[in-house]
């Protein structure tokens, strides 16, 4: 070996710089995970707001607010079905509410609440829907004159109980053929009846 190769050697390795294989490192594989369905409702906001939230089967919950100042608008994608609804509030009232449907215009079949107020009808339209695909739970109203109008457009029957207005006769289940248990006595004197809906009615 001579003097340069001396030289050249101390060189190379001051730098770092040196002969040979390196080892090969393993490569790791990362983990990816996947997120599983949502199930939150949505709520509406005020005014006709449409709320959003992931439902199992990929539709998204809607749950719409319609007040008297809900603008006009067009909503797609509305699924009875799928327990999607509307909420009437409480400033609409029997006079200031329509609902029906229109088969033949540009948007095909259509369901429409008209909402009047200061004598300028806006229409909330509902699209691919008929009424036949609405169910009285899928409307709920605080005012009772809007809930009959939904009714009779939906074409359910709505009862009121009470004398002579056809209402429903309640009958006591009292033949004692299962009396109901009981469970000591009350502060005031009064007994205690252990809880059983298929026990004769209390009276």
């Amino acid at each position: 070996m001579n003097l340069l190769d001396t030289f050249a050697r101390a060189l190379f390795a001051n730098l770092g710089i040196g002969s040979g294989t390196g080892d090969t490192g393993d490569g790791g594989t990362g983990d990816t995970d996947t997120g599983g369905a949502g199930a939150d409702t949505g709520v509406g906001g005020t005014d006709g707001g449409p709320g959003t939230g992931s439902m199992g089967g990929g539709h998204t919950h809607m749950h719409l607010n319609i007040g008297l100042n809900t603008p006009a608008q067009v909503i797609n994608g509305f699924m009875p079905a799928m327990s999607d609804r509307i909420d009437i509030g409480p400033d609409v009232y029997a006079d200031t509410f329509n609902i029906f449907e229109e088969p033949g215009d540009v948007l095909g079949q259509t369901v429409r609440i008209e909402i009047t107020n200061n004598g300028m009808n806006n229409q909330i339209i509902f699209t691919v829907i008929g009424l036949v695909d609405l169910d009285l739970p899928n409307i709920t109203a605080v005012n009772q004159g809007v809930t009959n109008e939904t009714a009779a457009a939906l074409g359910s029957g709505i009862g009121t109980p009470g004398s002579g207005s056809g209402g429903y006769t309640l009958t006591y289940d009292t033949d004692s053929s299962n009396p109901p248990a009981t469970n000591g006595g009350t502060d005031a004197g009064g007994v205690k009846y252990v809880a059983d809906s298929n026990a004769n009615d209390i009276v």
